[in-house]
């Protein structure tokens, strides 16, 4: 069973492809889940999105989608505009400007894609480790949208037990935020002035 706050249930099953009477068999009612399909559209929507959604000769994208790493980059937002994520296995911590709230399917969501990334980074974090709850058990959030997570005696995030293997789509997720905070410091020149392949 892989459910998970705010999605819906469902159940995996695999084929048993070792039995050679009935190969890939699969019970009615069931449908097939394309193994690639999360990265293939993910990673074709950011690299097309963030090649040719700033050619409009506007840097509004390429602004709503920035994310910094705290250290690196020093944007002069207000405090009050900035979204963080800390991954909790490199310590790394996340930023990017809100840009409102929006409602999408009935619950609302930050409207900036940069904001909107980094939110689900968080959802994930509090889905993966435990974190201080409210008493509706929704995640306490501090002011810059991070859940307050609940540390053990060495100050160390404790993964939630309820969800194994949910720090390791945490990392997957990760490494998406990096990929794509590397194509929109690629994409935000000019499409003339980037390098020939």
């Amino acid at each position: 069973d892989l459910s998970l706050p705010d999605t819906p249930p469902i159940t995996l099953e695999y084929p048993f492809w070792s039995d050679p009477v009935d190969i890939g068999a699969r019970p009615g009612n069931s449908l097939l889940v394309d193994p690639s399909y999360g990265w293939n559209t993910q990673i074709y929507a950011m690299v097309w999105g963030t090649m040719f959604f700033s050619t409009n000769w506007s840097t509004s994208f390429v602004n709503d989608a920035r994310i910094v790493v705290l250290g690196g980059e020093d944007p002069q937002w207000p405090e009050a505009e900035i979204i963080r994520f800390r991954d909790p296995k490199s310590g790394l911590v996340y930023m990017a400007r809100r840009a409102g709230t929006e409602d999408v399917l009935g619950k609302t969501v930050q409207r900036g894609t940069g904001a909107r990334i980094l939110e689900w980074a968080n959802h994930l974090l509090a889905t993966s480790y435990q974190v201080v709850r409210d008493v509706d058990d929704n995640p306490v959030l501090l002011p810059d949208g991070q859940p307050q997570l609940v540390l053990d005696a060495n100050g160390l995030p404790q993964r939630e037990p309820t969800a194994p293997g949910a720090d390791t789509e945490l990392a997957r997720y990760v490494d998406t935020i990096d990929l794509y905070r590397q194509l929109v410091i690629t994409f935000e020149h000019p499409l003339e002035e980037l390098p020939e392949p």
